[in-house]
């Protein structure tokens, strides 16, 4: 990723926007949940790997930075978030927009699957006077956009609109890659120009840097080229 001027969001504005978001008594459930959305807000020039149980709140790593922008008075941008499934699609633009609330008209949610791409739709989404601060997408549409939008992405990148996008459910990458050819453009998440975080709350650290590397999110087997939260060993052993 590139390295740009910017200001790290203080801890106390973090919490600020955990609260705005959450109810005025929220705090952050674990240090690794804390570490991970410090990362997601404040890191800008590493790719990074949280791995965190299902239900620790990993959504809070594209929530709290949003609104930690917008409460600070700075450019929110946008964060690409890559679900797995289509299905999931719906409720997590559900929640967003019940978080935000009445800001719903300044924090805009939106969704795209692979029938939603082409050249018409993406101007006017992504270049149009309401760019959305969360686009949700599953890997049909993520791997379309790669494959034939990647210039737009990066362009995105180059003008600090398009902040981070984040690989939700990390191991489903396994499955899909396995029968879906298609799915190997995800390789090419790192030539976007942004930091990319990928979450799981089941895979073993191994896997996951295996992953990463080959996904050329990581420098080969260096672990200390990306920013790590290892909240969970779901085999155990260090497996």
């Amino acid at each position: 990723p590139p390295v740009v001027r910017f200001t790290p969001f203080s801890d106390s504005l973090l919490a600020t926007a955990l609260k705005e978001l959450l109810g005025a008594n929220a705090e952050f459930r674990s240090r690794h949940q804390k570490l991970m959305v410090e990362i997601a807000a404040n890191s800008i020039t590493k790719h990074s790997y949280v791995g965190m149980p299902c239900g620790h709140g990993k959504s809070l790593s594209w929530f709290v930075p949003v609104m930690a922008s917008y409460l600070a008075g700075r450019q929110v941008g946008l964060r690409i978030v890559i679900l797995p499934y289509k299905f999931l699609l719906g409720h997590m633009v559900q929640q967003a927009r019940f978080l935000f609330g009445l800001l719903g008209d300044r924090l805009c949610v939106e969704f795209l699957d692979s029938a939603d791409i082409d050249e018409q739709s993406i101007k006017s989404l992504l270049f149009g006077s309401n760019v959305p601060s969360i686009l949700f997408i599953n890997l049909d549409g993520a791997s379309l956009l790669l494959r034939e939008h990647m210039a737009t992405l990066q362009k995105l990148a180059r003008t600090n609109i398009l902040k981070r996008v984040y690989v939700d459910e990390f191991q489903q990458l396994i499955v899909e890659f396995g029968f879906r050819s298609a799915y190997t453009t995800l390789r090419d998440l790192g030539r976007i120009g942004v930091p990319v975080m990928c979450l799981s709350g089941s895979m073993p650290l191994s896997i996951a840097t295996s992953l990463m590397s080959y996904c050329n999110l990581m420098l080969g087997d260096q672990v200390e080229s990306i920013d790590l939260v290892q909240g969970t060993d779901p085999i155990g052993d260090g497996f």
